[in-house]
């Protein structure tokens, strides 16, 4: 059952959702890594460089491929797995909007920071005037 909130997110929210709870898992990070290097290849490739069985990287093939994170295809009779364009596309979009964010919520706390300590040095020093306050200049011995 869908929470009412869910409803209004955006496809988008929805995708990176699913490729998130797809990237949960150490096998299928695993794969995905193999395929970074070893794109076009078939599910037993895979399970020989994995050490996992066949229905265990079947499975977690499906997942990626469901998530969109992976696609297959197929080249001569064999069914063949490669990273998806898209996938990357939608993560590095993803990923620079939240940099860019982050970026600038550091440079408005550096501002508030500095706005504050400009504040807090000249708030002493009235304070100091207020009360008549004269530094003494240490006389240096002879």
């Amino acid at each position: 059952m869908k929470s009412p909130q869910s409803e209004s997110f955006s496809v988008t929210t929805h995708q990176l959702a699913s490729v998130f709870k797809a990237l949960g898992s150490t096998t299928r990070l695993s794969i995905l890594n193999y395929l970074i290097s070893n794109p076009n290849s078939n599910c037993m490739r895979i399970v020989a460089a994995l050490s996992h069985s066949q229905s265990t990287i079947s499975k977690h093939l499906s997942e990626l491929k469901m998530a969109n994170i992976i696609k297959a295809s197929t080249l001569d009779t064999v069914l063949v797995y490669q990273i998806n364009q898209d996938f990357i596309v939608t993560i590095q979009g993803y990923l620079g909007a939240v940099n860019a964010n982050v970026n600038k919520q550091k440079m408005v706390i550096e501002l508030n920071v500095k706005q504050r300590n400009n504040t807090n040095s000249e708030n002493k020093s009235t304070k100091l005037k207020l009360h008549n306050y004269v530094f003494k200049k240490s006389e240096s011995k002879l």
